[in-house]
C-alpha cells in the first residue's frame, strides 16, 4: 500500500511539474524574449541541413556540428521587427551606447534531451532591406537586471559582389553630379526609382550614349535633357552587367534612413500637399511618401515541433542538404515587405546575435536630450523606455533626476534624427501589481515629456503588445514607400496614384 502511494505520489509530483512548465512556456512575460514565438527544429546530425526560420532567416548545420549524440533539437527566437524588440524587451545598446538592430536571433540546441556545445561553426544568414555597411555582429550577453548587453563586435561576410561592383562605379562615374542619398537632385537628377522610370533597354542606351538617345527623339530622353545646361558623360564601355550593378547599389542606397526624416511633401506654391494632389517641377522629378500596411506577423503564433530527415545524397538540392521547412506548411507570418539579400555570418556558440550598428556618429544624428515625468501613483521600480521604430532603436533610462528619468548614453544625450517618430514606455511590476504608461512624441534637441502611468493586467498588457497597439499608439514600424512621379512642365496638378 506504502509503495502504491509512493508511485501515486510521484505521478502528482511529474504530472505538476509537466503542466507547470506547460503553463510557463503558454504564459510569456510582458517584456521578456518568452515573448517571441518558439521554433523548435528536430534534425539528423549526420547531414547537412538548411533551416528556414519563420522571418526568413537561415541557419547552414554542416554534418556532425554537436558534441555528444542522439537527434537534435534546434530552438530559435527572433526579433527582427521594432514591435518584437520592444515585446521582448531587447534593448539595443553595447555597454551603453545606443544601437540600431538590422535583426536578432537565439539559436540553441540540445542533443538526446542534454544541452549540447558546437564543434563545428553555424552559418546563418538574416534577410535585410537594404545593405547597411556600417553593420557589425553583436554577441548577447545577460546582465543582472535581465536585459541583454550587445558585445564583441565582428565583422559580417562582405556584401554581395554585385553590389560591392555596384559601389565602386557608382562613386567613380556618378557621384560627381548626384546626390548620394539618391533623392535630392543636384548637377544630375535624384536616381532613386529610376527603373521605375526608364524601360531597362532605353535606360542601357542613355547611360552609355545619353546624346544619340537624345538624337533619336526619344521622348524621356528629350525631356531629361532640358534637366541641367551640364550636358551628361557618355560612358560606352559600360555593359548591361555593370550597369545592372550600379541600379542595384542606386536601388540599396535610397533606403538608407534619410539625414531628415521625409516630411509631406510641399507643392511648387509651398502649400501643404495632404489633399493628394501636388504641383511637379518640371526640371525634375517628385517624390513623395506614400504609408504602405504596417507588419502583420504576430509573436506567438503557434509553430510546432517539426521532425526532419535530411535528404538523400541524390535528391534535389544543394550537395546533399535538406531545406527546413516549407512556410506553406508550417503557415507562419514572414516580415512583411520584400527583403534584398542577407546579412550572412558564423556562429560558434550558441545564444543571442544581433545586427547593429553604433548610432554615434551616424550621418545625421543629433545628441537629443529626452526626459520622462511620470504622472501617477505607484509603489515600485519603474522601468523606462525610449523606442525609436523606425530606427529599431530600443535604450533604458540611466536613472532619475529632477526633470524626470533622464537617457545620457554619449555625449549628454541619445544620438536620434530630429523630428523623428518615438515612444517612450514605462514599465513596472510588483508581485501582480503592473503598471504601465506610453507616449508618443516627436524628436526635438530637448524635451520633457509626461508619461500617464497607470494600473493594467497582465493579460491586457499581452494583448496589447500581441495587437501591436497600445493606448492607439501603433507599437510597429510605419513602412514608408517612395514613389517617383514625372515632372509636369504645364504645371498641372498629378494625382496620387499610388494605389494604381
Amino acid at each position: 500500500m506504502r509503495a502504491i502511494f509512493a508511485i501515486l505520489s510521484l505521478y502528482v509530483v511529474v504530472f505538476c511539474f509537466s503542466s507547470c512548465r506547460q503553463a510557463a512556456k503558454m504564459s510569456p512575460k510582458p517584456f521578456s524574449p518568452s515573448m517571441l514565438r518558439e521554433q523548435v527544429f528536430q534534425i539528423d546530425p549526420s547531414m547537412d541541413t538548411t533551416i528556414i526560420t519563420a522571418h526568413g532567416a537561415r541557419v547552414k548545420i554542416p554534418s556532425d556540428a554537436f558534441a555528444g549524440g542522439g537527434k537534435i533539437a534546434i530552438t530559435i527566437r527572433e526579433a527582427f521587427t521594432s514591435a518584437e524588440i520592444l515585446a521582448a524587451g531587447l534593448t539595443t545598446e553595447s555597454n551603453g551606447r545606443p544601437l540600431r538592430s538590422g535583426g536578432m536571433i537565439y539559436i540553441n540546441a540540445t542533443a538526446g534531451g542534454a544541452m549540447t556545445t558546437l564543434v563545428k561553426p553555424l552559418g546563418v544568414s538574416i534577410p535585410y532591406s537594404y545593405y547597411d555597411s556600417t553593420m557589425k555582429l553583436f554577441k548577447g550577453v545577460e546582465t543582472d537586471s535581465g536585459t541583454v548587453n550587445w558585445v564583441e563586435p565582428d565583422t559580417l561576410n562582405p556584401p554581395p559582389q554585385d553590389l560591392q561592383l555596384g559601389s565602386v562605379l557608382y562613386h567613380s562615374k556618378c557621384a560627381t553630379c548626384h546626390s548620394p542619398d539618391m533623392r535630392t537632385g543636384s548637377t544630375g537628377p535624384a536616381l532613386a526609382g529610376v527603373e521605375q522610370r526608364w524601360p531597362r533597354p532605353q535606360l542601357y542606351e542613355w547611360i552609355r550614349n545619353n546624346r544619340k538617345l537624345i538624337a533619336s527623339g526619344y521622348p524621356r530622353a528629350v525631356e531629361m535633357s532640358k534637366y541641367s545646361p551640364t550636358a551628361m558623360d557618355l560612358f560606352p564601355l559600360l555593359d548591361n552587367e555593370s550597369i545592372d550593378a550600379i541600379i542595384k547599389y542606386i536601388n540599396n542606397q535610397e533606403k538608407y534612413p534619410s539625414l531628415t526624416p521625409p516630411q509631406q511633401p510641399a507643392t511648387a506654391s509651398g502649400k501643404d500637399s495632404s489633399s493628394g494632389g501636388f504641383t511637379a517641377l518640371c526640371k525634375d522629378d517628385t517624390m513623395y511618401i506614400k504609408p504602405s500596411l504596417a507588419e502583420t506577423s504576430q509573436f506567438n503564433n503557434d509553430i510546432p515541433t517539426l521532425p526532419a530527415t535530411p535528404a538523400p545524397q541524390n535528391a534535389n538540392t544543394f550537395s546533399g542538404e535538406k531545406e527546413l521547412d516549407d512556410p506553406e506548411e508550417r503557415k507562419v507570418a514572414f516580415t512583411d515587405g520584400p527583403t534584398s539579400g542577407m546579412y550572412e555570418f558564423q556562429i560558434k556558440t550558441f545564444g543571442w546575435y544581433n545586427i547593429d550598428a553604433y548610432m554615434e556618429g551616424y550621418a545625421g544624428t543629433q545628441p537629443v536630450k529626452v526626459w520622462a515625468q511620470l504622472q501617477g501613483t505607484f509603489d515600485m521600480d519603474i522601468n523606462v523606455y525610449l523606442f525609436c521604430p523606425d530606427k529599431q532603436i530600443l535604450s533604458v533610462s540611466n536613472g532619475k533626476d529632477e526633470k524626470g528619468y533622464y537617457f545620457d548614453k554619449t555625449n549628454g544625450g541619445v544620438p536620434l534624427f530630429l523630428r523623428d517618430r518615438a515612444i517612450l514606455f514605462a514599465f513596472g511590476r510588483k508581485g501582480e501589481k503592473i503598471v504601465y504608461g506610453v507616449s508618443e512624441f516627436s524628436i526635438s534637441l530637448q524635451q520633457v515629456i509626461s508619461v500617464l502611468v497607470k494600473e493594467a493586467s497582465e493579460r491586457e498588457l499581452l494583448d496589447a503588445l500581441q495587437n501591436k497597439n497600445i493606448n492607439g499608439i501603433d507599437l510597429g514600424l510605419e513602412k514608408l514607400e517612395m514613389r517617383i512621379v514625372p515632372g509636369d512642365c504645364g504645371g498641372k496638378a498629378l494625382a496620387d496614384t499610388s494605389g494604381q
